[in-house]
């Protein structure tokens, strides 16, 4: 009476949570894989099933904030403009460049609130401005610092891709925000990346940089694509565009970090193969705040 196509989603909403794992090789997994998708992946994977599988966004922002994608396109346009010469080696210079870049780019949001893609609240945009020009204010120091330390900016890889490699299984691919190199004659000795992120600082969020990919990632593709020695000095830093006061998470890049990062993708593209999707968070607590969570069977548990 109920008919064929109703007992059969009877069967599949009967599975709970399990109902995410949709069979071994549905999911391609010999492809380029990114570090959003793997932080996605170990976050929990049916977040990963959701976002980067069924592609599915939360319908509206928030009205009470500035979207965090227009405050990275505006700060990676501030940063690409600012490295597109050597920077100076007087802090007062560097940032007088910094100011006149700001100025310009944030001309349209600060004149009638518009963004790059939304109109921003023109007391909330008051507000996040203030945190942007303070981080970009404290990275100029770390620019400078850099800049007689006899780092030099990759152009090429200036808030662009570097070319994908292989880690063991696994092809990826990223795109750093800045790539900076110390030379010792044509030998290429220390490496240095830095992304930026909208975030503010606190126990917690070290803790997810930490085990981040991105960094990692990119590190190693940025040794690949330079022909750098795998033992190169290579130090990453994430900047927190909301916290101007600590805006700085950083840590150094060694071959066991590689090695320990190439043993959790592997793992995690196993899992994706297996189709293994069904909801895993890492910690429970984010499940508060996941966009994913109506959808998931384990809302409310």
């Amino acid at each position: 009476m109920l008919g064929d196509e109703l007992l059969e989603r009877g069967k599949a909403e009967s599975r709970g949570s399990a109902r995410a794992d949709i069979g071994r090789g549905v999911f391609e997994v010999d492809r380029v894989w990114h570090p959003s998708e793997l932080n996605s992946l170990k976050t929990c994977p049916f977040v990963f099933l959701a976002r980067h599988g069924m592609k599915l966004r939360r319908g509206e922002m928030p009205d009470f904030e500035v979207p965090p994608l227009e405050i990275g396109i505006l700060a990676h346009a501030i940063l690409r403009d600012f490295h597109a010469e050597p920077v100076p080696a007087s802090e007062e210079l560097a940032r007088a460049r910094m100011d006149e870049i700001v100025r310009r780019r944030l001309a349209p949001a600060d004149v009638n609130g518009q963004g790059p893609h939304s109109v921003f609240d023109p007391s909330l945009w008051k507000i996040r401005r203030q945190q942007i020009v303070a981080v970009l204010h404290r990275y100029v120091d770390f620019a400078v610092h850099d800049a007689l330390d006899g780092f030099e900016t990759q152009s090429a890889y200036l808030d662009n891709a570097l070319p994908p490699a292989r880690l063991g299984e696994v092809l990826l691919c990223g795109r750093p925000d800045h790539v900076s190199t110390h030379r010792a004659g044509d030998r290429i000795d220390g490496i240095r990346i830095d992304d930026f992120k909208y975030s503010a600082a606190s126990g917690s969020t070290a803790r997810l940089l930490k085990e981040s990919f991105q960094i990692p990632t990119y590190a190693y593709l940025a040794i690949q694509a330079l022909g750098a020695d795998p033992s190169v000095r290579t130090d990453g830093r994430y900047l927190l565009l909301r916290s101007p006061e600590n805006p700085v998470i950083s840590y150094s890049i060694n071959e066991a970090v590689i090695d320990d990062v190439r043993m959790r993708v592997e793992a995690l593209i196993r899992k994706v193969h297996e189709g293994k999707l069904h909801p895993d968070p890492t910690e429970k607590q984010d499940c508060i705040d996941c966009e994913y969570r109506r959808l998931c069977r384990m809302y409310g548990g």
